[in-house]
């Protein structure tokens, strides 16, 4: 009897270690099928966006490759040119919130696609221009239609990620911008090699040629992207729920989609309810300003130092006049517009690479204000030594330039990151392109005030490269000070991001210690109860938690 009895207690040991085994071997199946699925996502969604990402990019840059022959054959002077550039950012800044909120009337899919057709169109219209007036115009126009893609994309990305898996992809999202620098030189410069061809002037078959491909891109997003993963059809129902399921273990950083205020005053709310997003759009501003100015100006910059004007050692252009007489005393063509544009790439493949590397490094250890203001800081020593190096060489002010490209690049996926951290919650749908929407206010002061400089100081880009070094330097000193001043930004409670569980989990920082009552919900309204579920603060309505879909899955699995 006893050793029946022995037999059973041995037995029921035996089945409970089979039993551990078993459910240990189910998790790391699970594991492996999650991160087949991510890598699937990022071929059909990442891939998608990245590809979206450059021509965008490259439509709204190749302005900067354009300009040595297109402000010649036009008679622009500077100031012209840095006006033109910079209204683009002025219907870009008004009309982001707007689109951010149609996209989630409208979806994704049919509303991405809208826009790629459309500045594709009117990138293709700017063969046309022919005086000051059409230039300004459809510089505005570009502006509209290119002003809603990114943050969009942003947003989408994040339905489908939990939040600890953003940054690479904002990582490759950062490099698309840098591949559409780094293959927009080498275009450029063979469309501009075309002048003449047809009748065309080689800046004409530059825009022509450069718009059309964002148009078939458009009907390609119209068919292939699906507007969330639960209609996604190359996702089986069993890699839905572990999406689902993984998703739901993490703090998500945006509620699911029905659940989000259709009443934008109440969004824009909850917005302006997070000091630590103002903040960074503070930060944003000074940043853009530095990097919309160095990459619009970059291959005029480029042409100025090959030529010996960099500095302004040669008389600054006075209007139209000045410029066209500027322009015909240099060099033969290929110095003074195909060599210019083909080493601008140089800065921007360098910058590709520090991307990469910083972003692995800051998703690696966890942290992002470090990495970003190290990255600032970079950029902004080497803005400032620009015109000392380039007083010794022009070798040492490209290489200036090249690594101002690199500590830039690289600052831009922890940034972003930290951003979407802030944005947090169901504002984050106008959240981000919010941001975007005043940091580009700088985008439109920097290459405006360029201009003019150059145009009417006489000394070249050296006051530029000052003042545009320090706010570099400065935005890196507000990033690390930001993360000591964080845990004085919460929200008040009862505020709209109170409830988000942002402020537990900032990424770099410990966790805040947040009170729940026994029920498991936190003061703020929104909270975890147990692992059985997530009751949400945005909308009054339990969701399923971890626990539930990893039953739904169990029993998908048994069916």
């Amino acid at each position: 009897m006893q050793r029946s009895q022995s037999a059973k207690e041995g037995q029921q040991r035996l089945d409970s270690k089979i039993s551990v085994v078993s459910e240990s071997a189910g998790l790391i199946s699970d594991a492996n099928q999650l991160e087949v699925i991510y890598r699937r996502i990022s071929r059909r969604v990442l891939l998608l966006f990245v590809i979206a990402v450059i021509l965008n990019h490259i439509d709204r840059t190749n302005l900067a490759y354009a300009a040595i022959t297109f402000n010649r054959d036009l008679g622009f002077g500077p100031q012209t040119y840095g006006l033109g550039s910079a209204l683009f950012f002025v219907t870009f800044c008004i009309f982001q919130v707007p689109c951010n909120l149609m996209m989630v009337r409208v979806g994704i899919r049919r509303w991405l696609a809208l826009l790629l057709v459309g500045w594709g169109c009117v990138a293709s219209c700017f063969a046309l221009v022919h005086n000051a007036a059409s230039f300004f115009a459809l510089r505005l126009l570009l502006g509209v239609f290119e002003s809603g893609a990114l943050p969009a994309m942003w947003w989408h990305l994040s339905q489908f990620l939990p939040q600890e898996r953003l940054t690479k992809p904002y990582m490759w999202m950062t490099v698309g911008v840098l591949l559409a620098q780094i293959l927009g030189g080498p275009l450029a410069a063979a469309f501009l090699s075309m002048d003449g061809v047809g009748g065309l002037k080689g800046w004409q078959w530059l825009f022509v040629l450069e718009g059309f491909p964002s148009v078939l891109m458009g009907v390609v997003v119209f068919f292939a992207l699906p507007d969330s993963y639960k209609v996604a059809p190359w996702l089986s129902e069993h890699d839905k729920l572990l999406l689902e399921a993984d998703m739901a273990a993490h703090i998500k950083n945006s509620p699911p989609r029905e659940h989000i205020p259709r009443n934008p005053i109440k969004l824009l709310r909850m917005v302006f309810s997070n000091p630590m997003l103002i903040y960074l759009c503070f930060v944003g501003i000074m940043q853009a300003c530095a990097s919309h100015t160095f990459i619009l100006w970059l291959p005029t910059i480029i042409e100025a130092l090959i030529n010996g004007r960099a500095l302004g050692k040669t008389p600054a252009a006075k209007g139209a006049a000045a410029a066209h007489a500027v322009s015909a005393a240099s060099h033969n063509k290929l110095r003074s517009v195909i060599l210019p544009v083909l080493l601008a790439a140089v800065p921007y493949t360098v910058g590709a690479i520090t991307a990469w590397l910083v972003a692995a490094s800051s998703q690696k250890r966890k942290e992002v204000y470090y990495h970003a203001a190290g990255s600032m800081f970079g950029a902004g020593i080497f803005f400032l030594l620009f015109p000392v190096l380039t007083k010794v060489s022009m070798a040492g002010g490209f290489v200036c330039l090249v690594m101002v490209a690199a500590g830039g690049s690289a600052a831009v996926p922890p940034k972003t990151a930290l951003v979407a951290h802030a944005c947090r919650g169901p504002s984050q749908v106008v959240g981000m392109p919010l941001y975007n929407s005043i940091s580009v206010i700088g985008g439109f002061v920097g290459p405006f005030v360029t201009g003019t400089i150059v145009q009417s100081s006489g000394t070249g880009f050296t006051i530029v490269a000052y003042v545009l070094g320090a706010m570099v330097f400065i935005c890196g000193v507000l990033t690390v000070t930001l993360k000591f001043l964080e845990k004085f930004m919460k929200p008040p409670v009862g505020s709209a991001d109170a409830n988000d569980d942002f402020w537990e989990d900032v990424p770099g920082q410990q966790a805040l210690p947040v009170t729940r009552d026994p029920s498991g919900v936190s003061p703020g309204g929104s909270g975890v109860t147990g692992d059985t579920g997530v009751t949400s603060g945005y909308a009054n309505k339990s969701v399923d938690g971890p626990a539930d879909v990893r039953a739904r899955v169990a029993g998908l699995g048994k069916e």
